[in-house]
């Protein structure tokens, strides 16, 4: 039988709220490939304190052996990484499942492993600790583990990871709803879409396309803050599921961090490894994409011919004006192709194929 760990919420009965959209893409996407659920409830004790993260460490570790107690060698249990519930216990039940026979194998959103391999050490002994046993236990004894892409894959066998064990996802796929009436479309059709968390502290790129001439800027997302400029239209929060759909523009920009000179920091070495979930979500809407030069997606954007990359943002107009028509339709259509794809789920479907 294959398995994935479903987190619930104690309180609602529904996804964690830590899952969001990718993560509620990937249950779902494992029940389409035959993955039947096995629940695991969120802790009752708020993680407040120290002594409450131990209580509900032990708590969830509790539901752990239950699980391993129910598989059978021979069975599949896939598992996304980060889990909602952290447990010190987590490396404890994987290797109890290795050795039990079980087949096992985790998804990767994010991993603390990667971001401390990109700032070289971690000073805090608590936090290389809980890095150990919360997460690094674990990865020894999955069988196989789905990591964002190529460069992401590359950084794994750097530290210590079989090739064997490791599967390329490409892209994180994107699933939308189908509304009777399709919403209709406000915004600058020609503008660059930008979508996300419009935070100051988190996008502080966005506060400057106002200096960006020749370019317009549709945004769409929460905490925005700026004012009001001739060629950004903020135009509201969305649901994710229904995004894609209100979409307007000729590109969706992929871009992240405090400057629009270059994606700096600790951002842009993320940037290097990781698949923004926000470039699915502006293919998934069937527009090109304008990702940072340097990007472990640009590689993705370049092979599939989805979109442009630039250095600077404020290589925007040049870029996109100096394109021939012809070019643009190709990228159109490219975006088009890989938006039914995303949207049935076949890039982690065809990882999945892979670890079997």
């Amino acid at each position: 039988m294959k398995y994935y760990l479903l987190e619930l919420s104690r309180n609602i009965g529904g996804p964690m709220t830590a899952g969001i959209k990718a993560r509620e893409d990937v249950e779902a996407i494992l029940r389409q490939a035959g993955f039947a659920d096995l629940r695991l409830l969120s802790s009752r004790f708020a993680r407040t304190n120290a002594a409450n993260k131990l209580l509900a460490s032990f708590e969830t570790e509790t539901q752990w052996r239950r699980i391993v107690k129910q598989l059978q060698p021979g069975d599949v249990l896939a598992v996304q990484l980060p889990p909602s519930e952290n447990t010190l216990f987590l490396g404890a039940a994987i290797r109890k499942l290795h050795n039990k026979g079980v087949r096992t194998v985790a998804v990767v959103h994010d991993l603390e492993t990667v971001r401390a391999a990109l700032m070289k050490k971690v000073r805090a002994w608590k936090r290389r600790l809980r890095i150990y046993l919360e997460e690094t236990v674990a990865l020894r004894y999955f069988d196989r583990i789905i990591v964002h892409n190529e460069h992401m894959r590359a950084l794994m066998i750097e530290l210590g990871y079989a090739p064997g064990r490791l599967v390329s996802l490409g892209i994180f796929d994107y699933l939308t709803g189908t509304p009777s009436v399709p919403p209709e479309k406000e915004g600058d059709p020609d503008a660059v879409a930008v979508a996300g968390n419009l935070l100051r502290d988190k996008s502080g790129y966005v506060y400057a396309l106002s200096e960006i001439k020749g370019c317009n800027f549709n945004l769409y997302g929460v905490n925005y803050s700026g004012a009001a400029a001739e060629n950004l239209r903020y135009l509201g929060a969305f649901p994710s599921d229904t995004l894609p759909l209100i979409l307007n523009g000729r590109f969706g920009l992929v871009w992240d961090g405090p400057a629009a000179e270059t994606c700096a920091g600790v951002y842009g070495e993320y940037l290097k490894l990781n698949n923004p979930h926000k470039t699915s979500l502006y293919l998934a809407a069937g527009l090109p994409v304008i990702v940072w030069s340097a990007a472990a997606t640009a590689d993705f954007v370049k092979e599939n011919g989805c979109g442009i990359t630039v250095d600077s943002l404020y290589d925007l107009p040049a870029a996109i004006n100096s394109l021939p028509d012809e070019a643009y339709a190709g990228m159109k259509r490219a975006a088009e192709a890989l938006s039914v794809r995303l949207k049935n789920g076949e890039f982690l479907k065809t990882a999945l194929q892979t670890c079997e």
